[in-house]
């Protein structure tokens, strides 16, 4: 299992990813696709874009904010960002997702969260991963079968790149 890295995120940073949270709870509360959350979708948006803050924050890399386009990029750095409040949780990929992507754990509650590690899409949507028994069928990958996110950046985390 790799090292966590762990980071809190300052008033400032906090405050910007709850009102990137609420922006797209509101835009998905109006649109016709729903959240597949199974607690409070609110909770769920407010602290998935802390925890794409904090990885931001973390590897110096460009946080998303607007989400999803026609040309999406990533939430950071070109990286998907999956979130879960459980310590011991695992990293989910759906089906659906795209498998040349990298996928980044991140745990917590704000203000502090650990990012965990990461897996490559295609190491992901493996069949050993898959499990029917979450509310949508989906790959569950362990904590410790992710990799360290140091090895995600060519520079030194905390420090920009170039």
């Amino acid at each position: 299992m790799p090292p966590d890295l762990a980071i809190k995120l300052d008033w400032s940073e906090l405050t910007i990813a709850a009102n990137v949270g609420v922006l797209r709870q509101i835009s998905n509360s109006w649109g016709k696709s729903k959240c597949g959350a199974i607690s409070n979708p609110w909770a769920i948006h407010i602290e998935g874009a802390a925890a794409e803050c904090a990885v931001s924050k973390a590897l110096n890399l460009y946080w998303n904010i607007g989400g999803k386009s026609n040309k999406y990029a990533g939430d950071v750095g070109g990286h998907e960002v999956r979130y879960t409040h459980r310590d011991s949780g695992g990293l989910v990929v759906y089906a659906k997702n795209d498998p040349d992507r990298k996928y980044i754990l991140v745990t917590g509650t704000a203000p502090e969260y650990i990012i965990r590690g990461w897996i490559s899409g295609h190491d992901a949507q493996r069949a050993e991963y898959w499990q029917t028994s979450l509310k949508i069928p989906a790959h569950l990958v362990p904590q410790e079968a992710l990799s360290d996110v140091r090895d995600l950046v060519d520079h030194p985390i905390g420090h920009p790149p170039g």
